[in-house]
Protein backbone atom coordinates (compact mmCIF):
# COMPACT_ATOMS: atom_id res chain seq x y z
CA UNK A 1 0.00 0.00 0.00
CA UNK A 2 1.01 3.56 -0.37
CA UNK A 3 0.86 6.34 2.40
CA UNK A 4 -0.33 9.74 0.87
CA UNK A 5 -0.37 12.80 3.32
CA UNK A 6 -2.67 15.40 3.21
CA UNK A 7 -1.20 19.16 4.20
CA UNK A 8 -3.31 22.49 4.43
CA UNK A 9 -1.34 25.61 4.34
CA UNK A 10 -2.27 28.78 5.38
CA UNK A 11 -4.24 27.91 8.90
CA UNK A 12 -5.34 30.75 10.91
CA UNK A 13 -2.29 31.60 12.94
CA UNK A 14 -0.10 30.08 10.69
CA UNK A 15 3.21 31.44 9.38
CA UNK A 16 5.41 31.01 6.19
CA UNK A 17 7.80 29.19 8.98
CA UNK A 18 5.37 27.07 10.07
CA UNK A 19 4.60 25.82 6.40
CA UNK A 20 7.89 25.68 5.76
CA UNK A 21 8.40 23.18 9.36
CA UNK A 22 5.39 21.34 7.52
CA UNK A 23 7.16 20.93 4.47
CA UNK A 24 10.27 19.14 6.06
CA UNK A 25 8.58 17.62 8.40
CA UNK A 26 6.58 15.58 5.27
CA UNK A 27 9.65 15.22 3.75
CA UNK A 28 11.24 13.67 6.63
CA UNK A 29 8.29 11.21 6.80
CA UNK A 30 9.07 9.88 3.50
CA UNK A 31 5.42 9.23 2.66
CA UNK A 32 4.88 8.26 -1.31
CA UNK A 33 2.78 11.40 -1.77
CA UNK A 34 1.08 14.54 -0.24
CA UNK A 35 -1.95 16.55 -1.50
CA UNK A 36 -1.89 19.75 -0.33
CA UNK A 37 -4.95 22.42 0.21
CA UNK A 38 -5.08 25.60 0.69
CA UNK A 39 -7.36 27.28 3.24
CA UNK A 40 -10.77 27.81 2.14
CA UNK A 41 -13.51 29.36 3.38
CA UNK A 42 -16.93 27.84 3.03
CA UNK A 43 -20.79 29.35 4.35
CA UNK A 44 -22.18 28.54 7.22
CA UNK A 45 -18.41 28.15 9.27
CA UNK A 46 -17.00 30.09 12.40
CA UNK A 47 -13.97 30.46 9.59
CA UNK A 48 -16.62 31.95 7.30
CA UNK A 49 -17.42 34.23 10.08
CA UNK A 50 -14.25 34.99 11.12
CA UNK A 51 -13.56 35.99 7.37
CA UNK A 52 -16.26 38.15 6.94
CA UNK A 53 -15.25 40.09 10.32
CA UNK A 54 -11.77 40.88 8.96
CA UNK A 55 -10.61 38.39 11.78
CA UNK A 56 -8.97 35.81 9.23
CA UNK A 57 -7.34 36.55 5.53
CA UNK A 58 -7.06 33.91 3.34
CA UNK A 59 -4.19 33.62 1.25
CA UNK A 60 -3.89 35.46 -2.11
CA UNK A 61 -2.84 33.64 -5.32
CA UNK A 62 0.50 35.23 -5.64
CA UNK A 63 1.20 34.44 -2.07
CA UNK A 64 0.06 30.82 -2.11
CA UNK A 65 2.25 30.12 -5.79
CA UNK A 66 5.17 31.45 -3.49
CA UNK A 67 4.89 29.35 -0.10
CA UNK A 68 3.46 25.98 -1.75
CA UNK A 69 7.08 26.17 -4.60
CA UNK A 70 9.26 26.78 -1.03
CA UNK A 71 6.93 24.16 0.13
CA UNK A 72 7.90 21.86 -2.63
CA UNK A 73 11.76 22.46 -3.14
CA UNK A 74 11.66 20.90 0.07
CA UNK A 75 9.95 17.74 -0.78
CA UNK A 76 11.86 14.61 -1.61
CA UNK A 77 11.98 14.14 -5.88
CA UNK A 78 10.31 11.38 -5.36
CA UNK A 79 7.23 11.83 -3.48
CA UNK A 80 4.13 12.32 -5.75
CA UNK A 81 2.49 15.90 -5.28
CA UNK A 82 -1.30 14.42 -5.85
CA UNK A 83 -2.61 18.05 -5.04
CA UNK A 84 -1.72 21.12 -5.26
CA UNK A 85 -4.86 23.42 -4.21
CA UNK A 86 -8.63 22.79 -2.78
CA UNK A 87 -11.83 23.68 -3.31
CA UNK A 88 -15.25 23.04 -2.12
CA UNK A 89 -19.13 23.10 -4.12
CA UNK A 90 -19.88 25.93 -5.35
CA UNK A 91 -23.17 26.34 -3.40
CA UNK A 92 -20.90 26.14 -0.27
CA UNK A 93 -17.94 28.09 -1.58
CA UNK A 94 -16.96 31.74 -0.18
CA UNK A 95 -13.23 31.74 -1.22
CA UNK A 96 -10.83 32.91 -2.21
CA UNK A 97 -12.23 32.91 -5.77
CA UNK A 98 -8.55 32.20 -7.20
CA UNK A 99 -8.41 28.58 -6.15
CA UNK A 100 -11.45 27.61 -8.44
CA UNK A 101 -9.28 28.10 -11.78
CA UNK A 102 -6.88 24.94 -11.06
CA UNK A 103 -5.29 25.31 -14.23
CA UNK A 104 -4.44 29.22 -13.80
CA UNK A 105 -2.38 28.48 -10.06
CA UNK A 106 -1.23 25.33 -11.72
CA UNK A 107 0.39 27.77 -14.28
CA UNK A 108 1.43 30.31 -11.80
CA UNK A 109 3.46 27.55 -9.91
CA UNK A 110 4.99 26.10 -13.11
CA UNK A 111 5.91 29.90 -13.60
CA UNK A 112 7.39 30.75 -10.21
CA UNK A 113 9.47 27.13 -10.58
CA UNK A 114 10.74 28.74 -13.89
CA UNK A 115 11.43 32.37 -12.73
CA UNK A 116 13.30 30.55 -9.99
CA UNK A 117 15.48 28.41 -11.96
CA UNK A 118 13.63 25.41 -9.35
CA UNK A 119 12.13 22.44 -9.00
CA UNK A 120 10.98 19.65 -6.42
CA UNK A 121 13.29 18.64 -4.28
CA UNK A 122 16.05 21.82 -4.96
CA UNK A 123 16.07 22.49 -1.09
CA UNK A 124 15.61 18.57 -0.16
CA UNK A 125 17.82 17.92 3.06
CA UNK A 126 17.66 14.19 2.83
Amino acid sequence: FEICLHVMLGLPGESHDDMMATGREVARLRADAVKIHNLYCVKNTRLADQVAAGEVKLMDRDDYVRTIVDFIEQLPPTMVIERISGDAPPDYFIGPSWCLDKPAVKRAIEAEFARRNSWQGARWCG
